[in-house]
């Protein structure tokens, strides 16, 4: 459980069952469909604990930011969350992620932090590129170790990600998947499977910049099951069943700006649900 709840922290980027994402076409011009700058903070509470889980109460917050600046995009994740364990003991997880990802996809900087009741856990580090548009890339890791890993073609990271599905919630598509780097160290590589379902209006108390016709978004993070051997991030979706069931799900209310104002993650035996507590703009940046 403790790798798994790890791996939020690279999501931004959802728990409804699949009869129920019926998909409303919207007459809407794709071009609308853009990211804006945002802060949004979120409190974090249990939503459902099955017998027999490790689970049986957590709280605590999570932060996310998009920031435009001249050169790219910044990308910022805050989470601390505390679990409350069926043995009595608690934990206590906290991570922080930050990143730049260039403007046209190609390059992206990252490090990442994760702490465990305080101690450092582990400690990610380094800069990804990409040879081409949507060609070969390659990992250069200066943390946890000084390591060169390949990552394969159409790999995307975080924004350009989130900016394709953006489309493709503009174009009414149902189902959208991709394999995105963030930066993890042992699985590179995750695959993302989104389903697109129901429109409907954000509710009167959104904040102002989830406001608008809202998109229900479930998404389903596969991870590679061998990490990277000789250097290669491979392909291969590792949750439960042998790969065929995901590590995680979360659900997003999306608007057309990319805000969300709230989500859900859904571990199977345990799930969180979320309470907005802001969301603020960020300014533009003055370039030359």
């Amino acid at each position: 459980m403790a790798r798994v709840i790890g791996w939020v922290i690279w999501s931004v980027l959802w728990l409804c069952a699949l009869s129920q994402l019926a998909f409303a076409a919207q007459p809407l011009n794709p071009g609308t469909f853009e990211l804006t700058p945002h802060r949004a903070r979120y409190s974090m509470t249990l939503a459902k604990s099955d017998a027999g889980s490790p689970v049986i109460n957590a709280y605590g917050n999570y932060e996310i930011a998009w920031a435009l600046q001249c050169d790219g995009w910044s990308y910022e994740q805050k989470l601390d969350l505390t679990f409350l364990r069926a043995d009595g003991n608690e934990d206590r997880w906290q991570a922080t992620h930050a990143a730049l990802e260039s403007l046209d996809g190609q390059h992206y900087r990252f490090h990442t932090i994760r702490r465990l009741n305080d101690y450092p856990q582990e400690t990610y580090a380094g800069e990804a590129i990409f040879d081409s548009p949507g060609g070969v890339g390659r990992v250069n890791f200066s943390q946890p170790q000084a390591v060169t890993v390949s990552l394969p073609a159409g790999t995307l990271f975080p924004h350009t990600h989130l900016d394709q599905l953006l489309k493709a919630m503009a174009d009414h598509r149902q189902l959208f998947e991709r394999q995105v780097f963030e930066g993890d160290f042992d699985r590179p590589i995750t695959t993302i499977n989104a389903f697109i379902g129901r429109t409907f209006e954000a509710p009167l108390d959104a904040p102002t910049l989830a406001k608008g016709l809202t998109w229900l978004v479930r998404l389903a993070y596969f991870n590679d099951n061998s990490g990277h051997q000789e250097g290669v991030a491979n392909r291969a979706p590792g949750g439960n069943n042998n790969g065929f069931d995901p590590l995680y799900e979360m659900e997003f209310s999306y608007n057309a700006s990319g805000v969300s104002h709230n989500l859900l993650v859904d571990f199977g035996e345990f799930s969180l649900s979320s309470n907005t507590v802001d969301i603020i703009p960020l300014p533009q940046p003055h370039c030359p």
